[in-house]
């Protein structure tokens, strides 16, 4: 597993808090740079598990992110090869003739330059669009991971196609074949019998079902914060946050997190 150094000298200390809770094991819809709503679950859990093994959904947030800038939000896309949707994310294919990391480390530059602590996390950005990658669940698990990082949260990130191969040795199963959400949640409860599960897709939980364990979504409050251009726009990536309070961004997110049963 790929896991990002962050250099500690240049991010601001953090306070310890609440969260996560104990035993508990997440799983996340995979995307590029999420939602603070995902952002959540990096805070409330022990580990986190990127469910990359689903299949692809186009118009999504699964390989793009929304930022700020001076004219509103704007969708930063991460390209890919052509007809590949509803293969399983972790196989969907980068087009890696376009020249799309250096198009968002420009837009990130251009638009967050300005932002209070872009200078602190920056090189932590860099790190994923710098690493190579040739399918979209890489990107995906490298986002989650630095999020993580930025957040100053120690939960352990892992793929769920990681999960899947060692829970179908011997099966005879293909671990490669897109897996429905009821049959990742299954697989990740198994692997770790001794923890809770949260799950990010609160419809998810409501279809499968109990898997004889405790299990929970987060929901976060709309946050209000100062954003680099005039006036107030949400979903946007966790990055708007982080970039412009900066060690505050997981005190904020935090204090509007609670557990919906």
């Amino acid at each position: 597993m790929h896991v990002l150094a962050v250099n500690a000298q240049r991010i601001p200390p953090t306070v310890t808090a609440r969260w996560p809770i104990p035993k508990s094991v997440a799983i996340v819809t995979p995307g590029y740079f999420p939602d603070v709503g995902t952002a959540a679950y990096l805070l409330a859990a022990e580990r986190v598990i990127v469910a990359d093994v689903v299949q692809y959904s186009r118009q999504s947030w699964q390989n793009r992110c929304r930022i700020r800038t001076p004219d509103g939000a704007h969708w930063l896309t991460v390209p890919l090869r052509g007809g590949q949707h509803g293969t399983a994310h972790d196989r969907v294919e980068l087009d890696t003739a376009a020249s799309w990391q250096t198009r968002h480390r420009k837009a990130f530059e251009f638009n967050y330059r300005s932002s209070p602590y872009f200078d602190f996390y920056d090189r932590v950005v860099w790190e994923v669009l710098d690493s190579p990658a040739v399918h979209l669940g890489e990107i995906s698990v490298r986002s989650v991971e630095a999020t993580a990082k930025m957040l100053g949260t120690a939960a352990a990130v892992e793929a769920a196609s990681d999960v899947v191969q060692r829970a179908s040795r011997g099966s005879g199963a293909d671990p490669l074949v897109p897996m429905s959400w009821s049959h990742v949640v299954s697989t990740v409860a198994a692997s770790y019998p001794d923890s809770d599960v949260l799950v990010v897709e609160p419809w998810v939980r409501a279809l499968i079902g109990a898997v004889g364990r405790t299990m929970h979504s987060i929901e976060v409050n709309t946050l209000d914060y100062e954003q680099n251009f005039p006036g107030r726009i949400s979903g946007l990536t966790v990055l708007d946050l982080i970039f412009n309070v900066g060690p505050d961004a997981r005190h904020l997110v935090e204090g509007g997190m609670k557990l919906a049963d």
